[in-house]
């Protein structure tokens, strides 16, 4: 179970990270190949979407 996740960039391939809840252990939870991701949603069924400008 994630706690938190966690977005890095700006300008590199975006890597989304998740932490346990005590925020002590990390996991790649998706490494895109889009760079700039701009935007995030979660829908009804539960996916997360990104939009990026590319």
């Amino acid at each position: 179970m994630l706690a938190e996740i966690y977005i890095w960039g700006p300008g590199l391939k975006e890597r989304f990270t998740g932490l346990d809840p005590l925020g002590k252990k990390s996991q790649l939870i998706y490494d895109s190949l889009d760079k700039n991701i701009l935007s995030l949603a979660i829908g009804q069924d539960g996916f997360v979407y990104a939009g990026s400008d590319s």
